[in-house]
C-alpha cells in the first residue's frame, strides 16, 4: 500500500509540473519576422533643414533678398583679417519683390485722396538715410523695418537739463544703391550732383469716386523689379550703423542698422486684389533685355 502510494504522488507531482509548463509553441513565422516589425514601425527620419541661404533655381524672391540682408546685418568679422559676408552669389541675379502697405513694418507704397476733385493720388518714394535719422550714405526703399524700445532712462545735457530720454532701435533692409549711384526707375531732380543724387517721388494720380477709390486702395501693394548690382567693393550688400543723440525736442536715443541690397531697378508696379494694376513705371522685362532697340516701350515715370 505504501508503495503505491508514493507511486501515485510521483505521478501527481509530474502532472502538475508538466501543466504548468504547457505554454503555446512559439510562432516561428511571428519570430523570424520580428525584426521586420521593429524596422517599419521605427520613426521616420527628420528631413534636413532648408538652408536659408540657398539660391533659387530662378529669379531672388522676397524671403531669398530678406534671408541675406539679415544674416549680412548680424554678420561679425573675427578680425581685420578676414573677409566680409560673402555675398557674390547674388550679383547679376533679376529679382522680383512685393512690399504690402498694410502690413506692420512693411513700407510699400502710399496714398492721398481728393474727395472734391475725386483724385487718388499713389506715391512711391525712396528713403534717404539721413531723412530718415539713417546713415545719409544710402537711398532705397525700405522693404521691411523693425523698430524696438527700451527702458527710458534719465539724461542731462551741458546745461544740467535733466530729461527722461528713450532708446530706440531700427533694423531696416532695403533695395536701392549707395549714394551717387542711380538705382533705377524714379527720376533725377535737377539738383542733383555727380556725388548725390536726388530723386522725384513716383506719382500717379486716378479719377475715382469715393466709393471705387477706397476699393481700391484695400490690400495696396508694389511690385519691385531689377538685376542685383554691385558697389565699388565688389559687394552687393552695403550694411551701415549709426546713431542719433536725444534732443530737449526729440527725446529719444536712436541707434539704426541698414543693410541695403545694391540694385538696378527696372520696373515698379502698384497694385491691389480689388482694382488690379493701378500705376506702373519703368521698362518690362522684355524691353528691358533690348536694351537700344527702338521698339522697347516703358512706362512714363510720371503721373
Amino acid at each position: 500500500m505504501r508503495e503505491f502510494l508514493a507511486l501515485a504522488g510521483t505521478v501527481a507531482l509530474s502532472f502538475v509540473l508538466t501543466a504548468c509548463d504547457r505554454r503555446p509553441a512559439p510562432d516561428t513565422a511571428s519570430t523570424a519576422t520580428a525584426p521586420a516589425a521593429l524596422t517599419a514601425t521605427a520613426p521616420e527620419t527628420t528631413a534636413e533643414a532648408k538652408d536659408p541661404l540657398a539660391l533659387p533655381a530662378g529669379d531672388l524672391d522676397d524671403e531669398t533678398i530678406a534671408n541675406y540682408l539679415y544674416a549680412a546685418m548680424d554678420f561679425k568679422r573675427p578680425d581685420e583679417f578676414s573677409k566680409g559676408f560673402n555675398d557674390a552669389a547674388l550679383v547679376g541675379r533679376h529679382f522680383e519683390i512685393e512690399i504690402p502697405s498694410d502690413k506692420p513694418g512693411k513700407r510699400g507704397p502710399t496714398y492721398y485722396y481728393d474727395p472734391d476733385k475725386e483724385q487718388l493720388t499713389l506715391i512711391v518714394r525712396p528713403a534717404y538715410g539721413s531723412y530718415e535719422g539713417g546713415d545719409n550714405s544710402l537711398d532705397y526703399l525700405t522693404f521691411v523695418q523693425e523698430t524696438s524700445y527700451g527702458a527710458p532712462k534719465l539724461a542731462s545735457n551741458a546745461f544740467k537739463v535733466t530729461k527722461e530720454v528713450t532708446p530706440v532701435s531700427y533694423r531696416v533692409i532695403g533695395i536701392g544703391a549707395v549714394a551717387g549711384t542711380y538705382m533705377g526707375v524714379f527720376p533725377k531732380d535737377s539738383l542733383s550732383t555727380k556725388e548725390t543724387i536726388i530723386y522725384r517721388d513716383l506719382t500717379k494720380t486716378l479719377k475715382l469716386d469715393p466709393r471705387a477709390a477706397k476699393t481700391a486702395v484695400e490690400g495696396l501693394t508694389m511690385k519691385v523689379e531689377g538685376t542685383v548690382a554691385k558697389d565699388g567693393n565688389g559687394h552687393s550688400i552695403t550694411c551701415k550703423t549709426s546713431t542719433r543723440g536725444a534732443t530737449l525736442d526729440h527725446l529719444y536715443e536712436e541707434s539704426w542698422h541698414q543693410c541695403v541690397l545694391s540694385a538696378k531697378l527696372s520696373r515698379i508696379t502698384v497694385s491691389s486684389p480689388n482694382a488690379g494694376v493701378l500705376a506702373q513705371w519703368g521698362a518690362s522685362r522684355r524691353a528691358e533685355g533690348k536694351k537700344g532697340e527702338k521698339t522697347s516701350k516703358t512706362v512714363s515715370t510720371t503721373g
